[in-house]
This record gives structure tokens, sequence and C-alpha cells, in this order.
């Protein structure tokens, strides 16, 4: 991300000009400079430490050629889907896109509820208009008259501006690249036996609960099942719900939350599954039981999805737009490779629109932050990383807390 600096007009009588870094992807960076006026630069130098006119200079400097990674770890696809196809005929085509946006819309909003709503029957009949790309493909085999065939399949990638426009402006949800990912640890009881679903696992568990994963856009994490996972987690732990020794497994896959399910046979040939999420100290269960287990499988990354996607995906109201402006005081950048981090992780937040260096007072630095959901939007979304930790209040001797401020301390 390239900055490229931009004098403006004097600010008022205090004699200073805004430099402005403005990015490529509309970020600006403001820093203030002062004329060369020994009088002034003395005055400025005063407010400031050592340490942060070092490191004021040093990104003054640095940050005009400056190239940073935007991009962090984030669910790709989610405007993308593949849906069966009985034959290219137009009308099969249409048909086929008319689903796509369906699960389209579920991935990006969250809610599966979405595409039943009765404002969405006008966009979804007219889905052709927001395809950017489509193919045909081969699909699965199955077997036809005792002969394996490939099934047709229809690749579709809609425009993530008009879907995101056609939600925004329905005043429904937009759930963001950046989603926590979950560790899945499922038991299957079958023959007197209570096995777990590991990342090898060849069987239909396995490939449904990734299935899933991929048309909800919830990124999941299969055990390896080891020794150090089985020395940390056994089947029997799980299945009492042994909520300690569960969540604790999490940090050796960087997952943001943990998924349990414990699916066994009832009598008459149906089944039972028992769902738990855990995620910060929050626990969800939710069960269901039937003949399908398909459906019984699937139902645990759709009640993980379901249960995310009201926390962070962004609501949006008639005018389908709501941003606020936040303070954000980061603690504990004494360098310019940290701010650089920081930085750049900033940029990244879903939602974030622009950004703005407003002062550096010791190592401390002040941010403002023009963010679509305000102050509980960014929050939620910083939570989801590990760069920074979230302080209660402000540090005594600090400026006193104001509203839509924020303190952190960057670990």
């Amino acid at each position: 991300m390239k900055f490229w600096p931009a004098i403006l007009p004097p600010c008022g009588g205090s004699g200073c000009h805004n430099l402005l870094l403005v990015g490529q992807y509309g970020v600006i960076l403001s820093l203030f400079l002062y004329r060369f006026d020994m009088g002034s630069l003395t005055w400025r130098a005063s407010l400031l430490s050592v340490p942060s006119m070092k490191l004021l200079l040093t990104v003054l400097i640095i940050a005009t050629f400056w190239t940073g990674p935007l991009s962090a770890a984030s669910v790709t696809r989610l405007y993308e889907t593949v849906v069966k196809v009985d034959d290219q005929s137009r009308k099969s085509r249409l048909d086929a896109m008319q689903r796509a946006l369906r699960q389209v819309l579920i991935k990006v909003s969250g809610s599966v509820m979405v595409p039943n709503r009765p404002e969405m029957d006008g966009h979804i009949t007219k889905a052709s208009r927001f395809v950017q790309q489509y193919r045909y493909q081969k699909g699965e085999l199955i077997t036809i008259d005792g002969q394996e065939q490939p099934t047709l399949d229809l690749w579709v990638r809609f425009d993530q501006k008009e879907i995101e426009k056609i939600l925004k402006q329905n005043n429904f949800p937009v759930w963001g690249s950046a989603r926590p990912l979950v560790l899945v640890w499922l038991v299957v009881e079958q023959n007197g036996q209570r096995l777990i679903v590991g990342e090898k696992d060849r069987g239909l568990a396995r490939t449904i609960l990734e299935r899933e994963s991929a048309q909800r856009g919830i990124p999941i994490k299969l055990p390896l099942l080891d020794e150090i996972d089985q020395q940390q987690l056994t089947a029997v732990d799980i299945w009492a719900q042994f909520e300690e020794k569960i969540t604790a497994t999490a940090s050796r896959y960087a997952a943001q939350a943990v998924l349990t399910g414990r699916l066994f046979p009832l009598q008459g040939g149906s089944w039972q599954v028992h769902w738990d999420l855990y995620r910060k100290g929050e626990h969800h269960h939710w069960q269901s039981q039937g003949s399908i287990v398909e459906l019984l499988l699937s139902g645990g990354v759709d009640g993980a999805a379901d249960r995310m996607a009201e926390q962070f995906a962004l609501n949006y109201g008639a005018d389908g737009s709501e941003s606020g402006r936040v303070e954000l005081i980061i603690r504990g950048i004494e360098s310019f490779p940290q701010f650089d981090k920081t930085f750049s992780y900033l940029s990244a937040l879903d939602g974030v629109k622009r950004i703005t260096l407003t002062s550096m007072v010791g190592t401390n630095s002040h941010f403002s932050i023009e963010v679509e959901g305000g102050v509980e939007a960014i929050k939620q979304r910083i939570a989801l990383g590990k760069r920074l930790k979230y302080l209660e209040s402000a540090a005594e001797g600090d400026e006193v807390e104001r509203l839509n401020t924020l303190n952190y301390q960057l670990r």
C-alpha cells in the first residue's frame, strides 16, 4: 500500500500544515507538521517525549515509501458457490443461478432467513443480473445403470458490491471475511464404540462438516488426533463435557471457538446429536434428532454460524449505512515495525473506512477510526485477533475516558 504526500493549506492561526498520506484504498494517515520556525518546533517537541519524536519522524519519513500488507487471514469465496444443474440450457442455468444466489446471501448475511424474506424475492428472481462469472464443471461421481458418471455443476461468482448493496438497502446484516476459526470435536457412537472424527477421517461425517463449512463461510478445523491431542482430550472428556479440557485445546490450533458434537443412535433407526459451542467464556447448547444423519451433522456448523453471525455481522439501517467515529488509544508502540504492523492490522479490519493517527504521546498512539457499526463492531473484530489486549479503563494519569474511546495494549 503506497502513500503519496500532499501538503494542504495552512490550518488556521497555529501555523501548521496537515500532511496527508493517502493510500490506494482510501486509508488516510494524518500527521501534524509545523513550519520550520524554531518557536513552533520547540513548542511541539515539548509535548512529546524523545522516543515519541523519533517514532513520529520515522513514521513521517518512511510512510511516504511504505508498503504494508492489508489483507488479514480471512474467509475466501464468500461471493461464489457451486450448484448442481440438469443441463446447459438457459432455463436450467437461470434456475441454478437463483439457487446459487440464495446460498451466497446466507453466507454473506450469516442468516438462513434472509433469502426467504419477501423483500428478497425480486432480487433472487433476477439473480443473473448480479453474476460476474459462471462456468460449467464436472461434479461428483454417481452410479447410473451400473456405470459411474460425473454430475454437471455450475460455478457462479456474484458481484460483491451489488450483493452487499441489496443486503444493506433491505436492512439485513453483512458479515465480513474475517471470521472465527472453529475447532470441531465430533464424537460418533456406533456399534458400542465412541470415536472422534479427525482431520484424516474418510467417512461421511468429515465430508458433511467440510461441505457445510464451505456453504456457510465458517472456517473449521478438525483435530489431528495425534499423541498431543490424545493426551489433551479423549472421547470420554467430550462426552462428559469437561469444559476446561475442551476449551484448552483451542490454543494449539489458534482457534477462536470450539464446537463439540455427540452423535448417537436411538431405537427405531433414528439418531440424536448434542452440540455445544464455546467461545470466550460463552456456552451455547442445542440438540436435534431424526433419521437423516446428514441433516443432523449439518446442524452443527449451521448452529455455530447462526450464533456467531448474531455477534459479528454488521447490521444496517434503512438508508443502507451505519458508521461511526471511534477513538483508539493503543499503548506500547515503541518502534516503527510495531507501528507498521498495528496500522496494517487496523486497516484490514472489516468495516474500517478510514484511519487517522491523531497524536503520539510517549508510547501511546491515538487513532481516530471511521468504522461501519461503530464502537461495538470494531471491539468485536479486534477481539478475534491476538494483536491487541483490551483495557477496561484508562490508565492512571492518562486522559479521562470519553464516549466512543477504546483503550488497548499492544501484545
